[in-house]
Order: C-alpha cells, then sequence, then structure tokens
C-alpha cells in the first residue's frame, strides 16, 4: 500500500473541495480497474470516502461497500482508520471505539514507531467528548488542542481536589 498509515486524512474539506476529490477519486478508481491496478487505487479508495463524509453522503455506506470491494486487510485497517478519524473531527460517538478497532486490524502492518505515534494520538484525542449530533468540523492541530486543554483542566481539578481534601482532614 502507498499510504502512510500515520497521516491525519481527515483534515475538513469545503463542499467544492469535497466535490472535486468525489469526482476525481471516481475518475481515478475507473482507470485502475481498466488497468487492471488495483493497488494503485489505494489513494482514490480513501478519497471516496473522505469526500462523501464531507458531502454528507452516507459514508457508512460508501465505507461498507468498500469494505466488501476490497480485499486488502490492510486496506480495510486504513479504511476504518480513516472513517474514525472523519468520525472524530466532529465529534461523532463511535469515533474512539472505531479508531481502536483500525489500530486491532493495523497492528500488523505498523512499525513500532508507528503504532507508538497513533497510540499517542489516540489516547490524547480520547479525552474529547463526543456527541451524537455532528459539532463543527475541527482539523488535527485544533482537536489536540482542546484535548490537551481538557487534559490540563482535568489534572488542575484533581490537585485542587486533592488540596482540599488535605486542608480538610487535617
Amino acid at each position: 500500500m502507498n499510504l502512510s498509515l500515520t497521516t491525519w486524512y481527515a483534515e475538513p474539506l469545503t463542499a467544492e473541495q469535497a466535490k472535486q476529490r468525489s469526482q476525481r477519486a471516481y475518475q481515478k478508481q475507473v482507470e485502475c480497474v481498466v488497468a487492471q491496478l488495483h493497488h494503485d487505487s489505494t489513494p482514490y479508495v480513501v478519497d471516496e470516502l473522505v469526500s462523501a463524509f464531507w458531502l454528507g453522503k452516507d459514508y457508512h455506506h460508501v465505507y461498507n461497500r468498500l469494505l466488501k470491494t476490497h480485499a486488502d486487510t490492510e486496506l480495510h485497517g486504513l479504511l476504518t482508520l480513516v472513517l474514525g478519524q472523519l468520525l472524530l473531527s466532529r465529534k461523532l460517538h463511535g469515533a474512539h471505539e472505531t479508531l481502536q478497532r483500525a489500530l486491532q486490524v493495523l497492528n500488523p502492518y505498523l512499525s513500532a514507531k508507528d503504532y507508538l505515534e497513533l497510540m499517542r494520538r489516540h489516547e490524547l484525542l480520547r479525552v474529547l467528548p463526543l456527541s451524537e449530533t455532528a459539532q463543527p468540523a475541527a482539523g488535527l492541530a485544533q482537536l489536540e488542542n482542546e484535548a490537551g486543554v481538557i487534559q490540563k483542566l482535568k489534572g488542575k481539578h484533581r490537585t485542587q481536589t486533592a488540596h482540599s481534601r488535605k486542608d480538610t482532614l487535617g
């Protein structure tokens, strides 16, 4: 596969960007099928899922169809990773579980360094509150900043609580 498993694929797209990416993905996938270069279609398969999400299409249907039409386990893991990232970019329920599932599938394909990078990222982002309702789109940097602030506030709250108990006890 010619895509990085540690890349963040869920940076927000405008409707126009998503539409262009969708059209290009379709065109390139057709070219790959005609030329019998299925392994070369990976970036366009990912683009199809990403563009469907940002266009407000039924991305779960697109995801499931892509899993059925591509037998490669590594690609399945990548698509699951991308879906988890997309869900997290809008803070939707299921994001953390989807990312965890992706990590399990991708584990044999990741170097130790890449595995740790993904683990650290997912652990940091796990503090983000998720919702049934899509939140405004956020890129990775914004999500990491928000998660960092939440972690600091939780740490500060624990410190204040510890001091409060100590003060009352003694």
